[in-house]
């Protein structure tokens, strides 16, 4: 949702063009560091800690994003911590299902995990547009998807168990 409206949210904030604009930059740059940076978090600790720190990160920036957002400066904070965070989605669940599952079946799980992943990536943007268009404003969109990745936290942790599947 950040990645396919971090202009627009910008330009909704009154921030101006170019601001909002590099702010996409900003993302793909994070987006790129974060998948190094969480890959480095993933191999110093337990992969299931990693990746729950991840979700109680991105949940935070989500729903916080809105409300902590005060210019130009804060917009390009948000916008280096939503990238940052995206990275740890490739890079920490292909690793935790290699690791608990076995690269034999990496194959499967990861492909079916990607396939719900562009299914979030192709909804969830113009579904944030359609919440911006009826209401004015992006944040019950991040409350929404901000709590989404909250529960994701509560089912992580307990509905996954290591090498079931």
């Amino acid at each position: 949702m950040c990645i396919g409206n971090i202009k627009p949210f910008g330009l909704s904030l009154d921030l101006s063009l170019v601001v909002a604009g590099a702010a996409v930059t900003v993302v793909a740059l994070f987006n790129t560091l974060g998948r190094i940076g969480w890959g480095v978090i993933g191999s110093m600790m337990d992969g299931k800690k990693a990746i729950l720190i991840s979700l109680v990160s991105t949940s935070l920036v989500c729903l916080a994003g809105p409300f902590a957002i005060t210019g130009s400066m804060t917009f390009q904070i948000f916008a280096v911590l939503a990238g940052f965070n995206y990275g740890a989605c490739l890079v920490l669940y292909a690793a935790e299902i290699a690791h608990t599952y076995g690269t034999e079946r990496m194959g499967v799980i990861y492909s079916i995990l990607l396939i719900f992943n562009g299914f979030a990536g192709f909804l969830a943007p113009p579904l944030a547009g359609k919440i911006f268009d009826t209401w004015g404003t992006y944040t019950p969109a991040f409350l929404i998807f901000g709590s989404l990745s909250f529960l994701s936290i509560f089912l992580f942790h307990f509905v996954y168990e290591k090498g079931r599947c």
